[in-house]
């Protein structure tokens, strides 16, 4: 099983969700986990 922590930037907010795959005799199964929580965005701010 592949399963891989990633970000989405969205204006100033970072998310967080994680894409799992899992292939098992012949049948696939993907997951995606979404964590709607804000981690806060690390980067420069905007000037105005």
């Amino acid at each position: 099983m592949k399963n891989k922590l990633r970000r989405i930037r969205v204006e100033d907010n970072e998310y967080l969700y994680v894409i799992s795959d899992k292939y098992e005799n012949g049948t696939s199964t993907l997951t995606i986990r979404v964590f709607l929580t804000s981690t806060g965005w690390t980067g420069k701010n905007k000037q105005a």
